[in-house]
């Protein structure tokens, strides 16, 4: 393989799902768009090392629950002071320090310039032409005086999950990476009747 550049990226995150974070980078708004701005990036060097993935550092916040969390020791009648910042702070050092694979990790995700294509087809240039047309609707009269008038903007309710918001994924999403069908069947059309 050729010499290339990696997009050096750090993250903290307090539950960490190895498969389903590395899966995920290769349409990651944040991570994609940085890839973009690099492949049109004017410097020489670039031009001669194409990109080729990002470098992930992520930390795991220490006090977020799960392996390794620990609580400040209250006092009791054997320690009726209880443990000092500087104690609590110690104990959790060396809770990290032993078990320092599940705070600091480190992946290197290969991303192709077909995956680029591929988020610029499937979402960015099109999330960009929906923000022109909101712009020119929002820029207008009509929606300076009420941009709710025009089906552009919507409001979600409370209550509603959405898995997009949550950063969530399923087999469908698999399927739009992959296009196998493991995990999914197909069921007979809804309203067949229409």
């Amino acid at each position: 393989m050729s010499k290339g550049v990696y997009l050096f990226e750090t993250k903290t995150k307090g539950d960490i799902k190895e498969q389903q974070l590395c899966r995920q980078l290769g349409f990651d708004l944040q991570v994609m768009i940085y890839l973009i701005a690099l492949d049109h990036w004017p410097a020489k060097e670039l031009k001669e090392r194409p990109i080729h993935g990002v470098r992930y550092n992520v930390i795991r916040r220490p006090l977020s629950g799960g392996a390794g969390s620990i609580r400040k020791h209250k006092p009791t009648k054997g320690n009726p002071t209880g443990e000092t910042d500087e104690e609590y702070y110690a104990r959790l050092g060396e809770v990290i320090l032993e078990a320092s694979e599940t705070f600091f990790m480190r992946w290197k995700v290969e991303v192709t310039p077909q995956d680029v294509k591929k988020f610029r087809h499937e979402f960015l240039d099109n999330a960009l032409e929906e923000l022109c047309d909101w712009w020119h609707w929002v820029d207008s009269p009509a929606g300076r005086r009420d941009p709710f008038s025009d089906p552009i903007h919507y409001r979600l309710p409370y209550g509603i999950y959405n898995p997009l918001l949550e950063g969530g994924s399923s087999d469908l999403d698999e399927y739009l990476d992959t296009k196998s069908e493991i995990g999914l069947s197909r069921g007979n059309p809804l309203f067949g009747e229409l």
